[in-house]
């Protein structure tokens, strides 16, 4: 994969690009670090991995009765880290 190639994953039917460059940006891990001892930092990593657009187009996709589930946002990001690292390795 090219360093400029966006990485595009889909989850939960939701299609994400990411910014390879985003993957190796301190603020990123500095958020993924915060999250273990606070993690109402969340959403901060989330944003950051995503960009505010996508974030919000994802919470409005998995939102039910008027809200988003923590837990349900919290799976559809791991499943988002874990395929996106698979892709950047091939």
């Amino acid at each position: 994969m090219a360093d400029n190639e966006m990485i595009c994953v889909e989850c939960d039917g939701v299609p994400v690009r990411i910014d390879p460059g985003v993957v190796d940006d301190i603020d990123l891990l500095e958020a993924l670090g915060d999250m273990t001892e606070d993690p109402t930092r969340f959403p901060k990593a989330m944003r950051i991995l995503l960009g505010d657009e996508q974030y919000e187009a994802v919470k409005a996709s998995l939102r039910e009765g008027g809200r988003t589930s923590a837990t349900r946002m919290a799976a559809f990001f791991r499943e988002v880290v874990e395929k996106a690292g698979e892709k950047a390795k091939n």
